[in-house]
C-alpha cells in the first residue's frame, strides 16, 4: 500500500526586486506535521524562513513572516512538507 510517511521538496527560482517581503503558508491544518522554507541569497547566505519540521499542530499557527529582507536578483526558495503516518490532516 502507500505510505502515509514522506517529505516533499518543492524548488524555484525567482526574480525579487529586493527590499522586505512577506511569507505566508496555508493554515496548521495542511502543514501540521512539519515544514521549512530557505531561500538562498547571495548577500544574506541561505537561510531559512520558516523552520518548523517538528510536528507543530498548534505551534504552526500563524506560518506568516513579515519584514523579511531580500536583496534584489533571482534566488532559489525551497519549500520541505513534511508528513507522518498517523497524524491528522
Amino acid at each position: 500500500g502507500l505510505s502515509d510517511k514522506f517529505l516533499i521538496r518543492w524548488r524555484g527560482n525567482f526574480n525579487f526586486t529586493g527590499g522586505k517581503y512577506t511569507f505566508s503558508l496555508p493554515d496548521d491544518i495542511s502543514v501540521d506535521d512539519g515544514v521549512k522554507v530557505v531561500i538562498g541569497d547571495s548577500v544574506y547566505g541561505n537561510r531559512a524562513i520558516i523552520d518548523r519540521l517538528s510536528n507543530c499542530w498548534s505551534t504552526c499557527d500563524p506560518l506568516s513572516v513579515s519584514g523579511f529582507d531580500i536583496s534584489p536578483g533571482v534566488h532559489t526558495v525551497t519549500v520541505l512538507l513534511k508528513k507522518m503516518p498517523g497524524m491528522p490532516d
